[in-house]
């Protein structure tokens, strides 16, 4: 028989809701229990069919405190941990079971965990690097969102995979597997310009160029403007200048 699997919140529990098309069955998978005190969800995603996330806040009685927190699970819901937050979460979005984002009343977080790991482990401040990046100039008013995500999610992606030296820049390709090609081309450019190097000469072909190099689509080596070489090897892309190349002429 066909199930239908949805998700509720409550004040205090986690129920998930797994029931045949002509019935309704509800059952408690995570329950608050602290004495003289309440915990109130304000989100909660799945990303996958056994990773989940849900925020809220702990109120005491008596007391105006407040603490925040995030839950998750590896296992579908039936286990859950506890993890401590700074700020008030307000909402999340996750690319994936990896790359993931908590809104707050003052910041953006980022998820930090790798793939190997079983659980959401923390979170660490991107917004400010974000905004403060010239990755993405946005052309207008209407499209300021949406740039301002891309430019989020490529400095985030950037600071996992780049090193950028003056001499070259290794940017590893993992990372960037399954993104969107202009977060891709942000990435190369955040590195650019991380290693100093002027980008007059570098046009929306050769940022392209490079997004397919990562994705293994392009040749495993080109030239670009400024005197400057790109290879694929293996999991990266390194970019360096063509003259300190190994087997230059």
């Amino acid at each position: 028989m066909r199930l239908i699997f949805r998700i509720a919140l409550s004040a205090a529990a986690i129920l998930i809701f797994a029931a045949p098309v002509f019935a309704e069955r509800w059952k408690i998978q995570y329950f608050f229990d602290e004495d003289r005190s309440r915990l109130v969800i304000e989100d909660l995603v799945f990303p996958s069919e056994k990773r989940g996330i849900a925020m809220g806040t702990i109120v005491k009685e008596g007391d105006n405190k407040q603490k925040f927190t995030t839950l998750v699970t590896s296992d579908g819901g039936e286990n859950w941990t506890q993890i401590p937050q700074k700020e008030h979460g307000r909402s999340l979005f996750f690319l994936n079971d990896s790359d993931g984002w908590m809104v707050t009343d003052d910041s953006i977080w980022f998820a930090l965990r790798r793939r190997s790991d079983s659980v959401l482990t923390r979170w660490t401040s991107r917004i400010e690097a974000a905004l403060a990046s010239s990755v993405i100039r946005p052309r207008s008013a209407s499209c300021g969102n949406r740039n301002r995500n891309v430019a989020l999610i490529a400095v985030t992606l950037a600071e996992r995979c780049v090193d950028a030296r003056f001499s070259r820049i290794k940017i590893d390709r993992d990372p960037l597997r399954g993104q969107p090609t202009i977060v891709v081309r942000e990435v190369f450019k955040f590195a650019w310009r991380q290693a100093g190097w002027g980008e007059q000469s570098m046009g929306f072909d050769e940022w392209q160029q490079l997004a397919n190099l990562a994705s293994g689509e392009d040749p495993r080596m080109f030239n670009l403007p400024g005197g400057r070489r790109a290879q694929r090897d293996g999991e990266f892309v390194v970019l360096g200048l063509l003259m300190g190349w190994p087997g230059f002429p």
